[in-house]
C-alpha cells in the first residue's frame, strides 16, 4: 500500500511540471509571432490629410464699458459743459 502511494506520488511530482510548462511555452510563442508583423507599403505611402480646423465665433465682451482713456475724455467734457 505505501508503495503504491509512493509511485503515485512520484509519478504526479513528475507529470505535474510538465504539464504547467506546457502552456507557458505556447503563449511565449503566440508573443513572438505577434511581435514581426509585416508593414504594407500602402501604409508607409499613404499621406495624412490636414485636419480641418473649426474655428471658434469670437463674442464681443465688455462692449459698452469705456475704457480709461476714454473715461478721461468723458470727465473733461462733463467738466467742459458744467463750466459753460
Amino acid at each position: 500500500m505505501k508503495k503504491l502511494l509512493h509511485m503515485l506520488l512520484l509519478i504526479s511530482l513528475a507529470v505535474f511540471p510538465l504539464v504547467s510548462t506546457v502552456p507557458v511555452e505556447a503563449k511565449q510563442k503566440n508573443t513572438s509571432q505577434k511581435s514581426y508583423k509585416s508593414v504594407k507599403v500602402k501604409a508607409k505611402k499613404k499621406t495624412l490629410k490636414a485636419k480641418k480646423v473649426q474655428v471658434k465665433p469670437r463674442y464681443a465682451r465688455n462692449i459698452n464699458k469705456p475704457h480709461e482713456g476714454e473715461l478721461l475724455k468723458l470727465e473733461g467734457m462733463v467738466k467742459d459743459i458744467n463750466e459753460q
